[in-house]
């Protein structure tokens, strides 16, 4: 399985992914960073976790956002999205630092958060 290193907010993490994502995963990292570079002059005297617990807000906004489009399509058009897009259950097993435990609730929002906006493309 491939390694992606991938920045965010100045720190390098090596990201596993399936083969063929990895320009995938650097969209992900670029949308990450541009709600990093929104919410961190907000942000000045606080811990880099405070920041990116706030980073994880505003993208989990985006992902709400969409997922009430996502409603209003389905309302409108009789389209049902597959239950596992409109999941917000994070599962995370296994003996996971908290670091991997926050990267991985990030990879899953950001999942999230193309899944839909794929889906609305679509629409």
């Amino acid at each position: 399985m491939p390694q992606v290193p991938v920045t965010l907010h100045g720190k390098t993490f090596n990201i596993n992914c399936p083969e063929g994502e990895e320009s995938h995963i650097l969209k992900l990292a670029d949308y990450v960073n541009e709600k990093i570079s929104v919410v961190a002059p907000k942000c000045k005297a606080m811990s880099e976790n405070t920041l990116l617990s706030f980073t994880l807000l505003a993208a989990a906004s985006d992902v709400a956002e969409l997922r009430n489009k996502v409603a209003n399509l389905e309302k409108n058009s009789g389209y049902s999205m597959p239950s596992a897009v409109r999941s917000e259950k994070i599962e995370v097993s296994g003996d996971t630092s908290q670091d991997d435990l926050m990267h991985e609730k990030i990879r899953m929002a950001i999942q999230d958060i193309k899944n839909l906006a794929d889906e609305l493309s679509t629409h």
